[in-house]
């Protein structure tokens, strides 16, 4: 049985059960997966975290493997999404997701927000003195 079907059974037990010792468990196999799974050299898709962010997307990029990669399918990025920190000593930081030569998925640090429309008026707003306080009070 792979470690993403495992995962997925766990999470329909608890449902079903409602269960301390699942969650736990999950907790556990959580922390073995993104330690197993992470890697330093190249692989299919790159995690897109703050501290790429802060190093202008260059060099020493966090990598995961392709079964990682589509497990996070929700959080798969193309360029252009914009990304706020939730995490850490810049939480709130905004920054919008570069279009880089590998695939891309959101590291567990951050965020992504999709509007309807007109994401540029929503970065610029958030980016901006009025939008960026919101996230500290």
């Amino acid at each position: 049985m792979e470690r993403f079907q495992i995962v997925g059974n766990l999470l329909q037990y608890q449902k079903q059960q409602n269960s301390l010792l699942i969650m736990w468990l999950m907790v556990a196999l959580h922390l073995w997966l993104k330690t197993s799974l992470i890697k330093t050299k190249e692989d299919v898709a790159v995690l897109i975290r703050l501290v790429d962010y802060n190093n202008d997307f260059k060099g020493d990029f966090v990598f995961i493997d392709e079964h990682a990669y589509e497990f996070l399918g929700k959080s798969k990025l193309y360029g252009g999404e914009i990304i706020i920190s939730n995490v850490g000593s810049n939480v709130g930081t905004v920054f919008r997701c570069p279009q880089l030569q590998y695939k891309m998925s959101l590291a567990p640090n951050a965020i992504m927000v999709k509007f309807k429309e007109n994401d540029d008026f929503y970065y610029f707003w958030l980016k901006a003195m009025p939008g960026n306080t919101c996230f500290i009070q």
